[in-house]
């Protein structure tokens, strides 16, 4: 994918916030799940809020609207990386937060990937943090969850109700299990993140079956507490990329 930094084009219609809102949002990212033997599922989802987002204000105002990119259940695709360019323009005129949702598997060789996320519209891009993989722009972007434990998943909006910051960490270059880790080469496990040295770093889970110690274990169609999340820091305006990110803290 190409990034398009300060990229402007004409205004469009007029979003809720006074920006310009241009046509064709979506949300863009490469992917690569290489096990050939287990798949629970997981998804790109969206949270949009009712107005503008305040800070410290928990899940007030949010509201899941559901999957708006869910992962293909492409076994053993490879060492290739595959892009998906998801649709937003249901969501225009909306500050929205992006999360993927990744239900643990009862299996080891299921670790997947993502790089080279970013925000497109007809106006420009936005990295989160596109092609800019460093360690401190995948730190400044994005966050991880634990699976909810004690029944704190009693709501679709559970990652950004206050009461779970407990389960809230930094992305690092650890291999720990159970997490969202940051790698620059091939992933730890065989057989799973063999994509060679890439350029910059990249976002993975970690399935060593040690995860099970991580509250909420593996997924049996039912468990939603085995889901591991990844969630964005900011919120976006759909529509207009040249709105400013508001950083977001439950």
């Amino acid at each position: 994918m190409t990034v398009h930094h300060g990229l402007r084009a004409a205004a469009g219609n007029t979003g809720s916030s006074g920006g310009a809102v241009y046509g064709n949002p979506k949300l863009n990212y490469d992917w690569n799940y290489q096990s050939n033997y287990y798949w629970t599922g997981g998804s790109w989802q969206i949270f949009t809020h009712s107005g503008t987002p305040v800070t410290g204000n928990g899940s007030t105002g949010w509201t899941n609207e559901g999957v708006i990119s869910p992962s293909p259940n492409v076994l053993g695709h490879g060492t290739s990386w595959i892009t998906v360019n998801a649709d937003l323009s249901s969501h225009s005129g909306k500050w929205a937060m992006f999360m993927y949702a990744f239900n643990q598997p009862s299996y080891w060789q299921a670790d997947i990937l993502f790089d080279n996320i970013e925000y497109e519209d007809d106006g420009g891009t936005l990295s989160i943090p596109g092609s800019a993989n460093t360690v401190a722009a995948w730190q400044d972007y994005w966050v991880g969850y634990y699976g909810a434990a004690n029944n704190l998943i009693s709501s679709v909006t559970w990652p950004l109700d206050s009461a779970n910051q407990s389960m809230r960490y930094s992305l690092s270059t650890l291999t720990t299990y159970g997490k969202w880790n940051l790698r620059n080469s091939n992933t730890p496990s065989s057989s799973t993140g063999n994509v060679g040295t890439s350029n910059g770093y990249f976002v993975y889970y970690e399935s060593s079956l040690n995860a099970n110690s991580y509250s909420g274990g593996f997924y049996n169609g039912t468990n939603q507490n085995s889901r591991r999340i990844l969630l964005s820091k900011h919120a976006y305006y759909i529509g207009d990329y040249s709105q400013t990110p508001i950083l977001y803290t439950p």
